[in-house]
Order: structure tokens, then C-alpha cells, then sequence
């Protein structure tokens, strides 16, 4: 059996380890050998209680999102003993199939590292940050512990993702390591499209974004019918409700479509609903030829719920 070690990610605004982190790290136990639960900030014993099982609790103010803290995890083990090293964090809530269909599915590729999910083209693809496992070959070279060695705080999450999510994937493929992703590719966030729904339903995505669930911030709709693959939904509730640091749940009930669809080319015939840049609008429009023949705009109640903001999510 493959000895795994896993380092999890944590923050929270509250320092409260909530229900989707116990049971999502209660799952997995079983699958790894050890677990090392990083937090950016110190937390009560009340709320390590939570998290008893883990092997290792570590925590530092660094600043440096969740790769900081994996950082800081890989650091404080001896990871050369280990066959394969995963990366996590509480961005997410599942896994909603058992994470051993999993692991044996990547297990039969020829492969260096993996996730679950992948994004981009060209020099943007990249591996989705919130579940990584890299094996031995991988996470033992001098490129993969050089990038580590240098992680350091950035000021935006844009240059977060481009250096530090996108970066480590671009540094590990440009140096000759092969990857691949449990759940086929998408150029664009798969939660952050209606798709999503349909890999649910098939499970072939084994995780839910918390904040889908949370802020819902591209207004995807019908979101509330993601709550019947969890099954401690009331808790869910009422961790929305503490983090936004209020009751409203409307943006889990949004009915207007979000779409890019076309039939042979963009630019042939566009069809698009999407969200404006100011929150304040939904539109609707028809291109044939780049020149548009339908348009229709509605206007939308406004979000006073906090959005979520959560570090590296």
C-alpha cells in the first residue's frame, strides 16, 4: 500500500473549524497514513477537539494564503518517507463519492502529479489548487522544492493564481513531469458553470466550492439544488449564514440562466447570458456574424451579503 501523507490548508475568519472541514478530513482519514492540519492563525483547543484525529496541528501568521501553509507543512515532515504527497484545503466540501474510487482511478495513470480538476489552455492550463498530489519523483526534484522555498506573500489574488496556482503547474509540466485531472478538462472554472450540475448528478466531481455555496459571485442559478448531495445541509446553512454574518440565502435561489453557447463558431451564431461587471444587470443577446440581432436586459435585486473572501478559494 502507498504510504500518503496530506497537508491541509485552513483559514477562517472566525477561527471556528466548521462542519464541511470535520467531515471532510473524517472521510479521508482512513486514506493516509498522516495528515497535517496547517492554520494561518492559532486556534482554541476547543475547536482543535474538532480535529483530534489529525496527525499534526501546525500554525504561523505568514501571510502567504494556502500555499504558505503547505509550505510551512512540507517543511515540518519528513517527506521523503512518503510515496505520495497531497495538497488540500477548506475550500471545498465532500468528497461527495468515496475518495478511494478516486485514488485508484488516478492510480493507473502514468502520471507525476494530479487534481481533480483543470482550467485554462496553452501556458494558462493549470491544475485547480484545492486537491493536488504529487508522487515521489515529482515532489523530490530540485524544481518542485525550489518553488516551494520561494513562495511568498502576494498582494492580489490575481497574481496569486498566475504565479503560485498556474505557476506550479506551467513549472512542473515546462520541466518534464506529466499530469493529469480526475474530472475531464474545462477551459474555464467548472463551478463556475451549470456543468458542474451534470458532473454532480454523474458523480464525476467529487467536491463542491464552498463559496458557490456561500456568495454564489457569478450568480449561477438554482444553487440551493447543490444542497441534496450534502448530507448535514442544515449545518451548511448555518455556516452560510455565519460567514456572510447574516441570514440572507437569495443567492442560493437565482432562476436566470448563465451560458456561452454557439452553434459552429463564436462567430457564427453567439448565443450568451451573463452577468454585467456592475452585479446590477442580466443580458441576454444573439449574434450571427459578430452583429447582434436579439438583446434583452433585466435588471437585478441588489446583494448586500458579504461576499466571501477567503483567501486562496
Amino acid at each position: 500500500m502507498k504510504k500518503r501523507v496530506l497537508v491541509f490548508a485552513f483559514h477562517d475568519r472566525h477561527n471556528c473549524i466548521d462542519i464541511h472541514v470535520i467531515k471532510y478530513l473524517e472521510k479521508i482519514r482512513n486514506s493516509f497514513e498522516k495528515i497535517i492540519f496547517v492554520s494561518d492563525q492559532p486556534l482554541k483547543k476547543k475547536e482543535l477537539q474538532k480535529i483530534r484525529f489529525v496527525d499534526k496541528y501546525i500554525h504561523r501568521n505568514h501571510n502567504e494564503k494556502d500555499f504558505g501553509s503547505w509550505k510551512l507543512g512540507i517543511n515540518k515532515i519528513m517527506i521523503n518517507n512518503f510515496d505520495e504527497l497531497f495538497l488540500t484545503n477548506d475550500s471545498i466540501i465532500g468528497p461527495l463519492i468515496n475518495i478511494e474510487k478516486v485514488l485508484y482511478k488516478m492510480d493507473q495513470k502514468k502520471i507525476d502529479f494530479w487534481g481533480i480538476s483543470s482550467a485554462g489552455k496553452g501556458n494558462l492550463f493549470h491544475l485547480q489548487s484545492y486537491f493536488l498530489c504529487f508522487k515521489k519523483k515529482c515532489f523530490e526534484s530540485k524544481v518542485f522544492k525550489d518553488f516551494f522555498a520561494n513562495i511568498k506573500k502576494l498582494e492580489s489574488k490575481g497574481e496569486l493564481v498566475q504565479k503560485y496556482e498556474i505557476g506550479l503547474t506551467q513549472i512542473l509540466i515546462n520541466s518534464g513531469f506529466k499530469c493529469s485531472q480526475f474530472t475531464r478538462h474545462s477551459d474555464k472554472d467548472i463551478f463556475s458553470s451549470t456543468k458542474s450540475y451534470k458532473l454532480y448528478k454523474k458523480k464525476d466531481l467529487p467536491f463542491i466550492k464552498v463559496k458557490v455555496l456561500v456568495s454564489n459571485p457569478v450568480r449561477l442559478p438554482n444553487v440551493n439544488q447543490l444542497l441534496q448531495y450534502i448530507e448535514y445541509k442544515k449545518d451548511i446553512i448555518s455556516y452560510i449564514k455565519r460567514v456572510n454574518e447574516n441570514s440572507d440565502l437569495s443567492h442560493l435561489f437565482f432562476r436566470l440562466p448563465l451560458f456561452n453557447s454557439y452553434i459552429f463558431s463564436k462567430k457564427f451564431i453567439l448565443l450568451r447570458a451573463k452577468i454585467s461587471h456592475s452585479q446590477r444587470w442580466w443580458r441576454f443577446y444573439i449574434k450571427i456574424f459578430g452583429v447582434y440581432v436579439f438583446f434583452l436586459i433585466l435588471p437585478l435585486k441588489k446583494k448586500e451579503a458579504l461576499l466571501y473572501n477567503t483567501y486562496n478559494k
